[in-house]
């Protein structure tokens, strides 16, 4: 509740601005085709353009609409990356670690601007726990999860590829030092 208030907390008061209008400009210009193939000068997400060319379509380009989704992110971000973690790290860590989220000065701002912030924190955080358990528990399920994860945090910003793949590599170089490493475990 912490949380979902502090990212709502003066939200009405936040207009579009730099960044955020480049997928506006984006979807007014561009047709979806274009949109999906291209990235365009501004340096616009394509998700992004393509939500607010969908809004276009649809029910029409408002403030509130083009923050929703972030926002939704961000508020659902604490209790689910707390739900990640708890198996690994317990109970008190866990709610702990939702607090940290939940006060998170970044994590607040990135869930009140409407650019895919947001949404890569929370795909990148979430494909890098599916890749731990993955790698410790080795059922198919972790991995495809991490593969969609991981699929969408750099589809929306490809800054995500070192954070969301990491994990992969210092396991196959730990295999590579050590070809038995997989099968001991």
């Amino acid at each position: 509740i912490a949380g979902a208030g502090l990212r709502v907390l003066r939200l009405p008061d936040q207009v579009l601005w730099g960044d955020e209008w480049h997928a506006v400009h984006a979807a007014m210009q561009w047709s979806t085709g274009h949109i999906l193939t291209h990235f365009g000068p501004w340096g616009h997400a394509i998700g992004d353009a393509l939500y607010a060319k969908v809004l276009l379509s649809t029910i029409g380009l408002s403030e509130v609409a083009l923050h929703l989704p972030v926002l939704v992110a961000g508020i659902f971000l604490v209790p689910i990356g707390a739900l990640l973690v708890r198996p690994l790290v317990g109970r008190a860590t866990a709610a702990f670690f939702a607090w940290l989220i939940a006060f998170s000065p970044f994590l607040i701002f990135y869930s009140r601007f409407a650019r895919p912030y947001g949404l890569v924190a929370m795909a990148s955080f979430s494909a890098v726990v599916m890749s731990y358990r993955w790698m410790t528990e080795e059922k198919p399920a972790w991995l495809l999860s991490y593969a969609l994860l991981a699929a969408v945090a750099v589809w929306y910003q490809i800054v995500a590829t070192p954070f969301v793949f990491l994990p992969i590599v210092l396991y196959a170089g730990r295999v590579m030092i050590d070809p038995n490493f997989a099968l001991r475990r």
